[in-house]
């Protein structure tokens, strides 16, 4: 249970107002995993990706990939009995060398009234590829194209390729960094 019980503006997620819509940018600066993020209760409306704007879309959690930089909004628009929990936690790693720990905050509204209580929110099956497959080509930049269409993420896709970094490689005697083996 964490508890914020005393409003503290120079803490993060603390002191929100009801009502209010705030920006959050979540960034995965490292370079090894992807990062889910979500907000107990609370929906987030991704505005941009990748250095453009986005057709406004709902999520509740968001897998945040290698290099990305996510500016989302939400809106505190639940009730304030108590505050939420925030989660982090890395995707696609082996849970077997500790990739099964995440980050977890309290979002606290002015009017809470009291710590955060209950279980964690449910987050996306680590096994399951589809889901981030899926939430990523439903993120469409907010550009029509030539037919006036703003639907990119209804485009059937024909092929599908999964980059795959490894460590350096002595390729010709020079070390070179490798996608798929390929310098």
């Amino acid at each position: 249970m964490l508890n914020q019980n005393t409003c503290n503006p120079f803490t993060p997620f603390s002191c929100l107002e009801t009502r209010k819509s705030y920006r959050i940018r979540v960034s995965k600066a490292g370079i090894s995993t992807s990062l889910n993020f979500g907000i107990q209760s609370h929906n987030q409306v991704l505005v941009e990706t990748k250095g453009s704007y986005t057709v406004q879309q709902k999520y509740t959690h968001l897998d945040i990939h290698v290099g990305q930089s996510n500016p989302f909004l939400v809106t505190m628009d639940q009730d304030a009995s108590s505050d939420y929990y925030i989660v982090a936690s890395p995707r696609f790693v082996n849970s077997s060398s500790g990739g099964g720990a995440f980050g977890v905050a309290a979002l606290n509204y002015t009017n809470s009234q009291g710590p955060t209580s209950g279980p964690l929110p449910d987050l996306p099956n680590d096994i399951d590829l589809s889901f981030s497959m899926n939430q990523e080509k439903s993120i469409s930049a907010a550009r029509p194209n030539p037919h006036g269409s703003f639907k990119y993420g209804h485009i059937t896709f024909i092929d599908i390729y999964v980059l795959v970094s490894r460590p350096v490689e002595l390729i010709d005697e020079k070390w070179h960094v490798t996608l798929n083996g390929l310098s």
